[in-house]
């Protein structure tokens, strides 16, 4: 026990002996006095009570770590290889049919190989003879013919167009294209001037009418230029 203890027995022991020892007065003071008095008991203070002391927890023992278990591993089984497909054995008719298969394709291969070898020689001769010819006669492409046709069809700036390029150009063939298309022009305005001399003829107001379109169609070009 501890001494907190001892000391609260103690007390305990002191507050009975003083009890009985008032008991014990009073008892005698009752048998002698008259009258009776009642003993008068002081009151006794009240002891504070003792706190309990908390027990304290005893410490977990610490449980040893099992050792690691070295992990076994399985030996590797070696895989065994595919086996070999067995050969395909084939009739003579299946070998007749694949050699002329394979036959067929080298000779559509050879047709092939010349075709392309005779086009890349057509190629490469028409390259000579372009280099070979001067610069005054050398081809033209269909591009250019379509674009210089185009633009010589133009109304009134086509006619310039052709009158110039009839006359400027190097290249001979162009002169030749630009040319037939100015004979074109020229067959054009005769027979305009034709008909419309036959139709002053049979119809003499005609020719106000045409000299009036003729003014009017100069002023809108005059107008168009800025003059």
């Amino acid at each position: 026990m501890s001494d907190l203890e001892n000391d609260i027995v103690k007390t305990d022991d002191t507050i009975d002996e003083a009890a009985s020892a008032v008991q014990e007065t009073a008892d005698t003071v009752a048998e002698t006095v008259a009258p009776v008095v009642e003993p008068v008991v002081e009151p006794v203070t009240p002891v504070e009570p003792v706190v309990p002391v908390t027990p304290v927890e005893p410490v977990t023992p610490v449980t040893p770590v099992e050792p690691v278990k070295e992990q076994t591993v399985p030996p590797v089984v070696p895989v065994a290889a595919p086996a070999e497909a067995a050969p395909v054995t084939m009739s003579k008719a299946d070998i007749k049919k694949q050699q002329k298969a394979e036959q067929k394709a080298a000779k559509q291969a050879a047709k092939n190989d010349a075709k392309k070898q005779k086009k890349l020689e057509k190629i490469a001769k028409e390259q000579e003879k372009k280099d070979a010819c001067p610069k005054e006669y050398k081809p033209v492409s269909v591009s250019k013919y379509f674009w210089f046709g185009l633009l010589s069809f133009l109304p009134v700036i086509g006619l310039i167009f052709t009158i110039i390029t009839s006359i400027a150009p190097r290249n001979k063939n162009v002169k030749n294209f630009e040319r037939a298309i100015l004979v074109y022009y020229i067959i054009s305005i005769i027979l305009l001037l034709i008909a419309g001399i036959v139709g002053i003829i049979l119809n003499p107001d005609l020719a106000d009418d045409v000299a009036t379109a003729f003014v009017y169609f100069g002023e809108d070009m005059l107008s168009a230029f800025g003059f």
